[in-house]
């Protein structure tokens, strides 16, 4: 199974556009992951918050629509830049048939896929931070549903794994880090982290930062194929 695994589109929809006509289409991929930042950011000072969560409301659901008329299965897991509530974000995921990773698992043919949406807190207050302990116990609540035969969509990265920030230091999180060192599934994809999209290992399991470059409208991720287990990297914009 050949799986594109991508990130940070923040509302882009020429890489949405990208996405579907030059890796769904061309790549012969058979499942889509989405590890968080969907919605528009592009905002000013002027707009309210409120205005921001609805014009954020409206992005997803328009990016959503696009991403359900590919006809293969769409995971997608809300990031901290995601300011939509989890009621909204459950309507309308469900609205366009695209599977919610908030905190959850899906199965996919042989596999399970297992969602983690919280990160370390931020200097900007965005949704969804947690400082390391707290998320290290909500963790805790996923834990049992990764394995060797799964994959686990994070928003943040796992500690000193393409985790470092422009000033060089590391942001990751040590919880997640000892998840996947623990439970070795065959791959961990994450975004949040711009500066430090790549590849690595935890032991024998792939970790690929995928988050796309939106300012710019340049797609990046990861084609995984689940039966050679091997990545194939991707930036096109």
């Amino acid at each position: 199974m050949r799986i594109f695994t991508t990130s940070d589109i923040h509302g882009n929809t020429e890489i949405v556009r990208i996405l579907i006509d030059e890796i769904i289409k061309k790549e012969q991929i058979d499942a889509l992951i989405i590890a968080g930042d969907t919605a528009p950011k592009n905002f000013t000072s002027s707009h309210t918050f409120s205005e921001i969560k609805l014009e954020q409301r409206k992005g997803v659901d328009k990016i959503c629509k696009l991403l359900g008329n590919t006809k293969i299965p769409v995971f997608m897991l809300i990031g901290n830049d995601d300011h939509i509530s989890d009621e909204d974000w459950d309507k309308i995921l469900k609205k366009h048939n695209i599977m919610n990773l908030n905190m959850t698992s899906h199965p996919l043919g042989d596999l399970k896929i297992v969602g983690f949406q919280y990160v370390l807190p931020t200097p900007w207050n965005t949704n969804n931070e947690l400082p390391e302990k707290e998320l290290g116990q909500r963790l805790k609540s996923i834990e049992k549903k990764v394995n060797n035969k799964s994959i686990i969509v994070t928003h943040a990265p796992p500690l000193k794994v393409q985790d470092k920030v422009l000033r060089g230091i590391h942001v990751g999180s040590s919880s997640i880090y000892n998840l996947v060192k623990e439970k070795q599934p065959l791959f961990h994809v994450f975004g949040h982290i711009h500066e430090s999209f790549g590849q690595n290992r935890i032991g024998n399991t792939f970790c690929c930062n995928v988050s796309s470059l939106w300012q710019y409208g340049i797609l990046r991720g990861y084609v995984i194929d689940t039966n050679t287990k091997s990545v194939k990297k991707i930036i096109l914009g």
